[in-house]
């Protein structure tokens, strides 16, 4: 007697199909998961670049508690500024969230960017 029934050809193209398709997806899926992986590194490597060479030139030359507390505002906000931040927009109303403040220019006589003063409190752009 025969306990296992013997598969039709196309029953068994039909397996062979499914499994292929699914070998094919799940090594796709890895691939696509590596390279956003890394190219999410990358963009985060280029950031903490971006805020080295700001860290660099704001403290050059500092060499004493006194040099420092003076250009820890200064430090800050350059620290607080992303680069990405000009390209984000405000959450829609119909989220229920908030929109963004905009962000404290930094003290300087004006603002690069948008010439706001700098005893106002909020610069007009994003930065």
């Amino acid at each position: 007697m025969q306990l296992i029934k013997r598969l039709s050809l196309a029953s068994r193209l039909a397996l062979l199909f499914a499994a292929c398709t699914a070998v094919v997806s799940l090594l796709a899926g890895v691939l696509f998961n590596r390279a956003s992986e890394a190219h999410f590194v990358e963009l985060d490597q280029q950031l903490l670049e971006s805020k080295l060479v700001a860290l660099r030139s704001t403290l050059q030359g500092v060499d004493s508690p006194q040099l420092f507390a003076q250009r820890e505002a200064q430090l800050r906000a350059e620290l607080i500024v992303s680069p990405t931040s000009q390209y984000a927009s405000p959450p829609p109303a119909s989220a229920g969230l908030t929109a963004r403040r905009p962000l404290p220019c930094p003290s300087r006589p004006a603002c690069t960017a948008c010439k706001t003063p700098a005893s106002t409190t909020a610069c007009t752009t994003r930065r």
